[in-house]
Parts: C-alpha cells; sequence; structure tokens
C-alpha cells in the first residue's frame, strides 16, 4: 500500500506526528485543532508529501534516466533522514545522510565499464564540490560535465573543473 519501507519506525520517531500535523494545518488539509487522518494509505501520503515538501533537501543525485537507479533524494524531516529511491520507495528515519552508498551503488552499476555519456547528470547537497569532485570521477567520462551543487563542471584527466 505505502512506499515507506519501514512504515512502524517511521511512525516511531518521536515528534514526527506533530511535524507532519503542523506541516497539514499549515497546507490548509486539516484544521487548526484537527487530527491525523485514521485511514492509513492517506496518512502515508501526508508523511510523504510533509517530508519531500518541508524536510530540508540535504542530497540529490540525478542521472540521464537509461539505468535502475535514475534519481534519488535524501530529505531531513523532524530530525532524521529519509531516502527517497527514485522508484516510489522510501527509506528511513535514518540517523545520518549518507550519498556513499549512493555513488558505491553507481560504481557498481557500471562495473568495470567507462560510464557513458550524461550517466550522471546532477548530484549536490549539503556537502561541497569538492566532496562529490572527489568521489564521481568513477561516474563521469573524461571531457563530458556534471553538475555538482549547480555549478557545471567538466571532468578532466586530472578530475573536475569548474566550468567558467
Amino acid at each position: 500500500m505505502g512506499n515507506f519501507y519501514t512504515w512502524e519506525e517511521v511512525l516511531a520517531v518521536k515528534g514526527i506526528k506533530k511535524a507532519v500535523l503542523k506541516y497539514a494545518i499549515d497546507q490548509g488539509e486539516i484544521d487548526e485543532g484537527g487530527k491525523l487522518p485514521k485511514d492509513e494509505g492517506e496518512l502515508q501520503d501526508l508523511f510523504e508529501r510533509a517530508i519531500s515538501e518541508a524536510g530540508e533537501n540535504v542530497f540529490y543525485f540525478s542521472g540521464d534516466g537509461r539505468e535502475q537507479v535514475s534519481s534519488h533524494l535524501h530529505y531531513q524531516f523532524a530530525g532524521v533522514y529519509f531516502e527517497f529511491d527514485g522508484h516510489d520507495g522510501i527509506t528511513g528515519p535514518l540517523d545520518d545522510n549518507d550519498p556513499e552508498g549512493m555513488i558505491d551503488l553507481c560504481e557498481y552499476h557500471l562495473g568495470d565499464d567507462e560510464p557513458r555519456d550524461g550517466y550522471l547528470v546532477s548530484i549536490g547537497g549539503e556537502f561541497p564540490d569538492e566532496y562529490f569532485t572527489q568521489r564521481c570521477l568513477k561516474l563521469v567520462k573524461i571531457g563530458h560535465e556534471l553538475k555538482i551543487n549547480n555549478n557545471q563542471y567538466i571532468r578532466t584527466k586530472e578530475g573536475f573543473v569548474l566550468k567558467k
């Protein structure tokens, strides 16, 4: 029914129901003094929207759409992290924001093959550009571009160079 892999753990996060209720009241979906929906499907939908719309996006990955993993988002909401896997699945709550796993997964999908043009389109989040320029070398062909934290880079033999 829902997209949360660990729904009971989500509900157990201290303060999350209150944060979702505040989101729903702020959006005009629930009147002041109202309660969260009892229907589990409606409740999960409300939680998903609250996390993705009111949560802070702390990591994003976007590929060219030709791989199993074509997009991935991490949000911080109610003091914990949630991963949206691009296939409507939501993992969490997690204690920290760990993009390393996503980068490793991309490398795994490529195997020993050289990345194709446009395999990785953009990446970023709460980490500095240098964090990603050091970790994405195997994911971008020499001579191709990658947007990191909204800055356009070109992959050279030596690494990534900011495009001017």
